[in-house]
């Protein structure tokens, strides 16, 4: 069953037999993987808001603008960045303070 088509209907899915028997039916003997190429380019922003209503915004307005391109977002609150700027060993400071 080493097929890397993303659909195959064309008759039982023994793969998903196995699962359904928590793997009681078969032994894993290989595997195949389809790993896509890495992204030719980069681009990260990082947005200070005012408020949560402002990031639901933010977050409509980004996938209505970039659709597909946007492949993650991602919220920090000021708690999260407080632990992790509080950390004296990393040496950093909140960029967004004030």
């Amino acid at each position: 069953m080493l097929s890397t088509l993303r659909k195959d209907n064309t008759g039982l899915d023994l793969k998903q037999i196995f699962i359904g028997a928590e793997g009681t039916l078969g032994v894993i003997t290989k595997v195949s993987l389809q790993v896509p190429p890495a992204p030719a380019a980069v681009q990260v922003a990082l947005v200070g808001l005012e408020s949560f209503e402002k990031v639901r915004e933010m977050v409509m307005l980004s996938k209505r603008k970039l659709g597909e391109i946007l492949s993650a977002m991602e919220l920090v609150d000021p708690a999260a960045m407080d632990v992790v700027v509080g950390k004296a060993a990393w040496g950093l400071r909140n960029p967004l303070a004030g």
